[in-house]
């Protein structure tokens, strides 16, 4: 009957995708500790798991109404809002992933970009996740070379040569390399939430990434795929 021990077994069940067995035992829980902000967090978090992000979101609600400072509930609640189509409240939830421990702010010694308009300042754009997080978020890079004196972008060392094809990035570096001197700095996935982006208001100019010239992906006009 102990509720801190029901809990840990239910995160294990989660974590072994029985999902059923771990929202069975985390409702148990919260019987015996009703409205700990944690187990609310937790079962939320099993039920976006399962494909109900509806009934997810009314427990992170329960939750942030608990503990108004609870991470992981505005975390979970960002991803249930992107899979329920509300970018715009996703995206701002998301950027409560700082507050993670397992997330690592880098280059805290230039400004973090507010998005307010540059107005000619440079803004250096950086890779934080894997290389697909990368491949997507990079769409939002064109918006900020139109007011920008200067979009630039550190990522991982093998997209370095597709990237710096892009026309609106003014220079693309590796991890490690130097870096110019710029105004601010912006990790890539807060760039939606930066620019205030909706489903009305998605970049989906296709393809965004142009194909080199003469690689093995360049089929040419007379070809189909």
């Amino acid at each position: 009957d102990d509720a801190e021990i029901l809990g840990n077994l239910g995160n294990a069940l989660a974590r072994q995708h029985r999902l059923t067995d771990a929202e069975t035992v985390l409702r148990d829980s919260l019987s015996a500790t009703p409205g700990n902000p944690v187990l609310l967090t937790n079962l939320g978090g099993v039920l976006l798991e399962a494909g109900d992000p509806t009934s997810a979101l009314e427990y992170f609600a329960w939750a942030l109404d608990g503990d108004p400072d609870q991470a992981d509930a505005y975390w979970n609640r960002g991803l249930a809002r992107l899979v329920t189509g509300d970018l715009s409240g996703g995206f701002e939830d998301y950027e409560h992933r700082w507050r993670l421990p397992e997330s690592v702010l880098r280059h805290t010694s230039i400004p973090l970009w507010d998005g307010s308009r540059l107005e000619g300042k440079s803004i250096l754009l950086h890779s934080e996740q894997g290389y697909g997080d990368t491949l997507q978020f990079i769409r939002f890079a064109d918006r900020l070379a139109d007011e920008g004196d200067g979009v630039y972008l550190e990522t991982h060392g093998p997209l370095v040569r597709l990237l710096e094809g892009m026309d609106c990035l003014a220079g693309v570096f590796g991890r490690g390399a130097p870096l110019p001197d710029v105004d601010v700095q912006l990790p890539v996935l807060s760039l939606p939430h930066r620019c205030r982006v909706s489903l009305e208001t998605l970049p989906v100019d296709i393809p965004y990434i142009p194909l080199f010239p003469g690689s093995a992906l360049d089929l040419g006009p007379e070809k189909d795929l």
